[in-house]
């Protein structure tokens, strides 16, 4: 899903993700070309969208901090 669709789905907005997005708060996304994108499941919270949300959203490097809120 490209970053549009992952805001309607995080509800967070396209600037929010982006930064979250380089400071690798959120799973990776896979760069193809110049576009990023980011896979929607994968059944790993580091790379999969959705398992992400279900996981509540933990942190892809986890360092043990809290879930984004």
């Amino acid at each position: 899903i490209d970053v549009a669709d992952l805001a309607m789905l995080t509800g967070l907005s396209k600037p929010t993700l982006w930064r979250h997005h380089e400071a690798g708060l959120i799973p990776a996304g896979c760069k193809i070309g110049r576009a990023v994108r980011w896979r929607l499941r994968t059944g790993d919270p580091a790379t999969g969208v959705l398992d992400w949300i279900e996981a509540g959203c933990v942190l892809p490097r986890d360092t043990g901090a809290e879930g984004l809120s």
